[in-house]
């Protein structure tokens, strides 16, 4: 009986050295997937924080050019990706297409606009 203790107990302990070093690699892991997490997460809240900004400029950019005596009238596709406006459609002239493009620029939150209306005098 002796010798199986002798035998046993220092299985005992190796087992459990072992199984604390596993436990701690595991731990390890487990730290460095919750951070894994915690960036994506603040980069998935980011994306759309931004993309929230985004719809409220285009919101506002097509407020003003709906408001303006001139533009009002006009079909003019807005779009923005990360605060640059993009303009799509047709203007009567380039007093108008320019007017569109300074509008724009006058939002708050307007990092620049890429004016592609097209001039197309009304026949």
């Amino acid at each position: 009986m002796k010798s199986m203790n002798r035998f046993v107990l220092p299985v005992l302990v190796a087992s459990t050295a072992l199984f604390g070093a596993c436990t701690r690699n595991q731990q390890g892991e487990a730290r460095q997937a919750g951070r894994d997490v915690g960036e994506s997460t603040q980069r998935m809240a980011d994306a759309a924080g931004s993309k929230a900004k985004d719809v409220g400029i285009t919101t506002q950019v097509k407020s003003a050019l709906m408001a303006d005596s001139v533009i009002g009238g006009l079909k003019i596709d807005v779009d923005t990706h990360n605060g640059r406006v993009t303009l799509r459609g047709n203007a009567p002239d380039a007093a108008a297409r320019d007017k569109a493009g300074e509008l724009a620029k006058g939002i708050e939150g307007v990092s620049g606009v890429d004016n592609q209306l097209l001039i197309q005098p009304n026949r």
